[in-house]
Order: C-alpha cells, then sequence, then structure tokens
C-alpha cells in the first residue's frame, strides 16, 4: 500500500536549498577546479523515449495553442498538466534531489563521487531521473539542482528538468528567523492549549489571523533578501520581488506549493473518514476555541518536530481566537442568544476570570461540557457547538488558502498553486479544508490509499479540482537499512517494491469518475534517495548514490552509463527500477495513444461539420 504514515518526527535543521551551502564547505576550492570539466566526460546517455518529448518532458504532440507556462485543462476526458509548449504531461515528480538526505556517511561516498562537486550531481541525477521515466523535480530538491540561477551559483543546472517550488511558510513564519515579517505569528496547539484537556499529538497549528502571517506569506512567495536571508533565485535580482523577477517568466516552474502538511495539523483526516491507521487530526475549531486567547512567550513550538523553540511575542494577541469571538459575536449578537444555544453559561464574550478556568468565552479552554475534551470527534459538545465549530473550520481554511495563493500569485501570476498534501494517512480532509483549497488551488495534492478509491472520488466531488498524489514504498529488508530499526509496513524485495510501484501508478493513471473524466495529474514520488534520519528506504537510489536497479546497488564496484562509479555496497541488492521505468513509460505510451486518438477524433468531427455545411 503506497500510503505513507508521515514521520513529522523528522525535521531538516533548514531548508533544503541551504543543504547546498553545505555542499560548498566541505567542498574545496580545488576539488572543485579540478572536476570543473569533468562534465564535459560524461556524455548524455540516449534515452529511447527522448525523441518523442518536447524539452519540458511532455509528449511532442500539440493538443493546445503554447502558453509560455505549465497549465492544467481537460483533454477530451482527461484533467492533464500541458507544458508551455502546449503538449500533453502527466507529472512523475520526485521529492529532495539532494545529496545530503543520506547521512554523513552518504555525504562522504558521493564527495568521492562526484569530486565534490554537486554540478556533477545535479547533471547525473536529472539524466538518471529523466532515464527512469520522471519529469519533474519535486519538493525539497536543492538549489544546485534546479534549471535557474540561483544564490549558489550564476547558472542553472545545464540538464534542464520542471520543478515544484515549496515554501514552508507555516512553520518558517513561526519562527522568522529569516526576518520576513516585524514578528513571528503565533501557534495554537503546541503550547498554547491546557494539557489536562489535550494530550495528544501537538502538531503545528499556525495563527492565520495574525497579521504576520499574511506579511510573511507575502515576503516568502517574493523570495526577499533580509539581513538573515538570501534571495534564492537570482537570475535578474538578488533581492527577490513583486512579481518576482526571476521567476514571473520561467517557464520551467511547475508551480508552487505553500507548506509541507506536516506544518499544518488539523488538515488531515476528519473523524468521518480516519487514516488507514485511525490517525484523525484535531478539529481545528475546537483548538482555537480552546486555545490560549493572549501569548507572550511559547516554549514549545515544534515539538512535534524534534526541533522545540521557544518564541517570545511583543504583541501577545491570539488572533484566532479573536477571530472565533467576532464569528460568535456576529451571529449571536449577545451572550444570553449564544448561551440559549448551546446551553452554555458564559458571562462575558470576553474574559471574565482567565484563561482556563473562568467564566468568559475567551477563557474557554475544553473544561465546560457544551464544548467538551475530544479534539478529534467533538463527540461530547452539544449539536449546535459542532455545527458552529464545522463552521468557523471553514472561515479557517479560507483564510489560509486565500492568504496563500494571493501572496504566491502576486509572486508567480503566470504558474500553478498546488496545495500542501491533503488527505494525509490514506484517510479524508474535512470538508470545510478541501472546498477551501478547491476555491483557491489549481491542483490538489493528495496521499491516495488504493484501497479506499472512494475518498478520491468524495476528495473531487468537494475541491472540484484535477488532483496529484503522494506516493512512497519501501523495502528495508532489500536495502543498505535493511537492519534499521524501522517498524513501518513495507515490502520485502526491490522486485515487490517495483510491482507495487506499477500497480500503483497505473491506478492512478486510470481513475476515472463516473462522468468518465480522469482527474489524476501525477504522482509525487517520495524520494529521490534513502532518508537515514527516517531509517527508510523511500529511495530511487541508495545512500551511497547507487540506483537500485540490480546493477548498480551491488557490492561489486562497477561504473555507469556516464563513466560514474557504482556498487562498493555490504550486499547485493535487487532491482526496482526497471519496473518503475517500465510503468513510468508505459503510462507516456497509453497517453500518447489517447491523445492520437483524440486528434483523429477531432479530425473527424470537422471533417463531418464540414460537409453538413
Amino acid at each position: 500500500m503506497g500510503v505513507k504514515i508521515r514521520s513529522i518526527a523528522f525535521r531538516r535543521c533548514a531548508r533544503a536549498i541551504c543543504s547546498a551551502v553545505l555542499v560548498f564547505l566541505y567542498s574545496g576550492a580545488a576539488v572543485f577546479a579540478q572536476h570543473a570539466f569533468a562534465s564535459l566526460q560524461h556524455r548524455e546517455a540516449p534515452s529511447q523515449q527522448d525523441e518523442k518529448l518536447d524539452r519540458f518532458g511532455g509528449l511532442a504532440i500539440p493538443v493546445a495553442e503554447p502558453a509560455g507556462y505549465f497549465r492544467v485543462q481537460k483533454v477530451g476526458n482527461r484533467m492533464l498538466f500541458l507544458t508551455p509548449d502546449g503538449h500533453p504531461f502527466w507529472m512523475r515528480s520526485v521529492y529532495a534531489v539532494d545529496w545530503l538526505d543520506g547521512g554523513a556517511e552518504s555525504a562522504e561516498a558521493l564527495k568521492l563521487k562526484y569530486g565534490g562537486n554537486p554540478d556533477l550531481f545535479a547533471q547525473h541525477a536529472v539524466r538518471r531521473l529523466r532515464r527512469w521515466g520522471f519529469n519533474v523535480l519535486g519538493e525539497y530538491t536543492s538549489a544546485y539542482v534546479y534549471p535557474l540561477a540561483t544564490y549558489y551559483r550564476p547558472r542553472g543546472n545545464s540538464q534542464e528538468m520542471p520543478f515544484i517550488r515549496l515554501l514552508n511558510l507555516s512553520w518558517y513564519g513561526a519562527l522568522d528567523e529569516d526576518h520576513l515579517a516585524p514578528a513571528p505569528f503565533k501557534t495554537l496547539l503546541a503550547g498554547a492549549v491546557d494539557p489536562q484537556i489535550y494530550q495528544g499529538w501537538l502538531g503545528h497549528v499556525p495563527d492565520v489571523f495574525d497579521p504576520n502571517f499574511a506579511i510573511y506569506a507575502r515576503n516568502s512567495a517574493a523570495d526577499l533578501k533580509t539581513a538573515s536571508r538570501q534571495t534564492i533565485f537570482t537570475e535578474k535580482t538578488v533581492t527577490g520581488g513583486l512579481p518576482h523577477p526571476s521567476l514571473e517568466k520561467t517557464p520551467w516552474l511547475i508551480g508552487t506549493e505553500p507548506d509541507d502538511a506536516d506544518n499544518l495539523f488539523g488538515f488531515g483526516p476528519g473523524s468521518q473518514e480516519p487514516g488507514t491507521d485511525g490517525a484523525i487530526h484535531p478539529h481545528i475549531g475546537w483548538v482555537i476555541a480552546v486555545t490560549k486567547p493572549t501569548q507572550s512567550e511559547n516554549m514549545a513550538v515544534g515539538s512535534a518536530f524534534g526541533e522545540r523553540r521557544t518564541v517570545t511575542y511583543t504583541d501577545p494577541i491570539v488572533y484566532a481566537k479573536r477571530a472565533w469571538r467576532s464569528f460568535l459575536v456576529e451571529k449571536y449578537a449577545t451572550i444570553n442568544g449564544l448561551n440559549a444555544a448551546w446551553g452554555s453559561s458564559y458571562t462575558t464574550f470576553d474574559s471574565d476570570g482567565g484563561w482556563p478556568m473562568g467564566r468568559g468565552l475567551m477563557d474557554e479552554s475544553g473544561r465546560n461540557a457544551w464544548i467538551g475534551s475530544d479534539a478529534l470527534k467533538l463527540s461530547t459538545a452539544s449539536p449546535k457547538v459542532v455545527a458552529d465549530l464545522d463552521a468557523f473550520l471553514g472561515v479557517y481554511a479560507d483564510q489560509y488558502f486565500r492568504i496563500v495563493t494571493q501572496a504566491i500569485r502576486a509572486a508567480t501570476p503566470n504558474q500553478l498553486v498546488f496545495s500542501p498534501t491533503l488527505d494525509s494517512h490514506g484517510g479524508m480532509s474535512r470538508p470545510q479544508v478541501l472546498k477551501a483549497a478547491g476555491k483557491y488551488c489549481d491542483v490538489i495534492q493528495v496521499n491516495f490509499d488504493p484501497q479506499r478509491p472512494d475518498l478520491l472520488v468524495k476528495t473531487y466531488q468537494v475541491a472540484g479540482k484535477p488532483m496529484f498524489s503522494w506516493l512512497g514504498l519501501k523495502a528495508n529488508p532489500d536495502s543498505p537499512l535493511r537492519d534499521s530499526a524501522n517498524t513501518e509496513p513495507g515490502m520485502a524485495t526491490q522486485a515487490d517494491r517495483a510491482a507495487l510501484y506499477a500497480k500503483e501508478v497505473t491506478s492512478l493513471f486510470s481513475f476515472k469518475l463516473s462522468d468518465g473524466t480522469y482527474p489524476v495529474v501525477g504522482v509525487d514520488w517520495w524520494e529521490y534517495m534513502d532518508k537515514l534520519g527516517e531509517k527508510s528506504n523511500w529511495g530511487l537510489v541508495t545512500p551511497r548514490g547507487n540506483a537500485y536497479d540490480g546493477k548498480e546497488d551491488v557490492a561489486a564496484p562497477s561504473t555507469d552509463p556516464w563513466g560514474y562509479a557504482t556498487g562498493h555496497e555490504m550486499a547485493d541488492f535487487g532491482d526496482f527500477l526497471t519496473g518503475v521505468k517500465d510503468a513510468n513509460l508505459a503510462i507516456d505510451k497509453q497517453l500518447l495513444e489517447e491523445m492520437r486518438s483524440q486528434r483523429v477524433s477531432q479530425v473527424t468531427q470537422g471533417t463531418e461539420t464540414e460537409s453538413k455545411r
């Protein structure tokens, strides 16, 4: 099953793009110079499908007029990405194309493999991805792999591939260490609720009503330079801006994703459709109703990520709780009206005695029976309370998606906006979240469980937008991580992993709604390299950078088609990538047949119309 139980205990210590700086620090200038022209020796190994693809990886068959940028469009019955040249494109993206994911041993091995030159890693990685049938650089890919100039180097990767931009603004803005806003915005769950009432996972819930949230979102999307951060994309400016001078006109950026789903606890599965593992995220409406009304300090920010921080605030107002109060005042007008509807006994819409024991609405901490302490199912709350909490969840979700999409569109008006991963754990996000995502985003990212296809149908019915799915599979026993203490389910062999990859990708490509629409536009594979931090064989390559193809991931030394050293593994491991490549190329073959059939149908219809005239 391709549903990842997202490990939010693991978190990068810094943005993935900053890994380029670390590489530079340990890659000596002499080593870099020695290998500066080494890429000339590694000629592109030809791929049989290259002649059928445009420069962006789309099928070289026109289905629409060129627009200069990626877009989504329905062609016949199929939702599709279209390349800037107007060609069909079913996305196969790969997360975290970065050589530091494998830990210290991996970094040292890859330093030797590429002579300390990250440019060679970047070129090699894209060549490999292309050969294996992938076509997009996904979230957390490092700056030196992008096809655009960045702060790290004056020219983009010569091996060009479209990419997804990830901001992670809900996490970084809660710290504001890069000073993109006047102050950090607050979080609403970790360190902000009564521990006597809520004892669940202390995930990250941003206060999207805090004025600093909108400011941070806008400046993060603008990629502004501050005293604490460098502008990432620097082809035309080193300061960023709105619209972003270096991104506004690039055809290589498919779209921007505002956040990793780990930063939005509460946007995951609701009680109506829990995750495959039984996971239910707390109801954000309930979280806001019971959170502290003020914070001058929060000592638990990032607790869920193993990065517990203390953040102080000069402005103590928790704006989300104030928005909750305003919502109820507008609906009920008087505290007596609220009490009559809820069966409550508040003395004021404000505070009376102080949180968490006071008698005012702003003192609510979950200790009162009408709100109850069930953050997940609201099973002990009165029906009218549940209705109001549901309605305010919709207000919160609308506020989040409106702010982040406005910020992204201001920076990159020609490119797409993707949602964070919804329907996580193989469950279904609450409809209020999906509705808001569909209202503002161009494409919805989900975590599809092939055993529960009805949830994909329901998600589309609520969101009404094309979808692509997160996908991750592992086979720890048949990898260098075979002795790692990881109890999450997985496959026994790389061959098993390949077979399941093919089954799940084919299932997504073939997924059809009752009206004949194919709403899935791609997959987002987790990830390029095995992740030592999660002790999991998620990768296409081993921590030593060897492809899981049964030839490179072995003990005996050898070289790959581009002349790079392979082997030196602790044992011989299996072949994952042959099955992956076959599945990916089979999708392009089927899509090409569909598009040709579509064009023939259009020509036939046009001829019939002319004959009737």
